[in-house]
């Protein structure tokens, strides 16, 4: 971006687009981080992270602490996000498990 944002204005508008969905991601992965740690259902589903995400966001404007600010704004986006990416990590643990045990079940048969 730092080298093609010199050649025009669109792909200046591009880079900035770029770079604020890029911090976006961050942020809203920094959530999710938080959220799994508490280990509860906060990740379940839309409406479990749209109430914990509005908690929360509450909680740091009230603190003035907000770093999560991009996520408190798209509270929807957010936790469609998080709540996608965390069934998808959930359902890779699994297959990955399975094939572990599989793969055990057939040595010992051997």
């Amino acid at each position: 971006c730092d080298e093609l944002s010199s050649d025009s204005l669109l792909n200046l508008e591009k880079c900035i687009t770029l770079k604020r969905r890029c911090e976006y991601f961050k942020v809203t992965e920094g959530f999710r981080k938080v959220f799994l740690e508490k280990k509860d259902d906060s990740l379940m589903t839309q409406g479990n992270c749209t109430k914990v995400l509005h908690e929360k966001c509450n909680t740091l404007y009230r603190r003035r602490k907000n770093s999560f600010s991009v996520s408190c704004a798209l509270p929807e986006e957010t936790c469609s996000y998080m709540v996608f990416h965390t069934t998808q990590d959930c359902k890779y643990l699994k297959t990955t498990s399975r094939m572990r045990h599989c793969r055990k079940f057939e040595m010992s048969k051997d």
